[in-house]
């Protein structure tokens, strides 16, 4: 009988648990923390309902996505699926190597921006009666909020690696240009191609010029 007490508790507590996932937690100071949160956790930390949270389970195949709601933003670009409320910014697969560089560019981007808002307030408290125009003196400092601040640093590390992709895929294309090359001088290609037969006559050289052309547009818009 205990031994199915014993059981039933475990069971419940796997039930319970079944929804925890790790996240990595920085805070407004750029201070790390891994926190170990299920679902109504989250919700009731940052006032997202659960449909919100779906697009960040990484079970689940979501196209990119960019979520403003009134206490955060919900974040799933590339390689970054992040939630940002006015103090913290909550990641998951922070361990991903391909995820730590942003890391610790968020981490330094958050320091910076404690940093300045302390010194700002600091030369506030020295001039409690001066209040500055920030609109009309191109010497205050005008500090950005630190949702703006996280939410930046996302949108040019999704930047960053899309513009990557487009370059190495750029690059791979010019390993094939010999073939295409070989392929246009080639006899049985460009029957097949221009349903022509190639032989004596204006039809190949009218056939190959076009194919050429074709692919020095290709490696002029591949260079640009």
């Amino acid at each position: 009988m205990r031994s199915g007490e014993e059981r039933q508790t475990v069971t419940g507590i796997r039930k319970k648990g079944s929804g925890i996932r790790q996240w990595l937690l920085l805070d407004g100071k750029g201070e790390t923390e891994v926190v170990e949160a299920g679902k109504h956790a989250i919700m009731r930390r940052t006032g997202l309902p659960a449909r919100d949270l779906r697009i960040l389970d990484p079970l689940l195949s979501y196209p990119s996505t960019l979520l403003g709601r009134e206490r955060a933003i919900v974040i799933n670009l590339e390689h970054i699926k992040a939630i940002i409320t006015a103090q913290e910014v909550l990641l998951l697969n922070s361990r991903d190597p391909s995820v730590t560089p942003f890391v610790h560019e968020l981490q330094a981007r958050i320091l910076r921006h404690h940093q300045a808002s302390s010194s700002s307030s600091k030369n506030h408290d020295h001039h409690t009666n001066y209040e500055p125009d920030r609109d009309h003196d191109p010497d205050a400092i005008k500090i950005l909020p630190f949702e703006f601040v996280a939410l930046e640093a996302c949108l040019e590390s999704a930047c960053s690696v899309l513009e990557n992709e487009v370059r190495a895929s750029i690059f791979s294309s010019f390993d094939f240009l010999p073939i295409i090359s070989l392929c246009l001088h080639s006899k049985p290609f460009l029957c097949q191609l221009t349903g022509k037969d190639v032989g004596a006559g204006g039809s190949s050289g009218l056939g190959q010029a076009h194919i050429q052309d074709q692919y020095s547009q290709f490696g002029t818009s591949s260079s640009n």
